[in-house]
């Protein structure tokens, strides 16, 4: 995974993704921009291509309503962390 976000996203934000989506593997777009620190144009754009990609990295779990906002989920580690496919 270390090696696959960064080619995915072409960010220099990468690693902090990494280092967020790790920790936090269940969070709104609203966590990832405040926790990281990336700006929100650039936070959008990685979240957009880790979604849409040919691996697709993280899975909308709750699509944003109105003000409430999306909830994604880095599926494949909460797959391991289950021991079974929850998602």
């Amino acid at each position: 995974m270390n090696s696959e976000i960064p080619v995915a996203t072409n960010s220099k934000y990468a690693i902090q993704a990494i280092n967020f989506i790790f920790y936090r593997p269940i969070f709104s777009v609203r966590d990832f921009m405040h926790d990281t620190g990336i700006p929100t144009g650039a936070a959008k754009l990685l979240l957009r291509k880790l979604r849409e990609g040919d691996n697709g990295i993280l899975k909308t779990l709750h699509p944003g309503v109105g003000r409430l906002p999306a909830i994604y989920g880095f599926v494949e580690l909460l797959n391991i962390a289950a021991g079974r496919d929850v998602f």
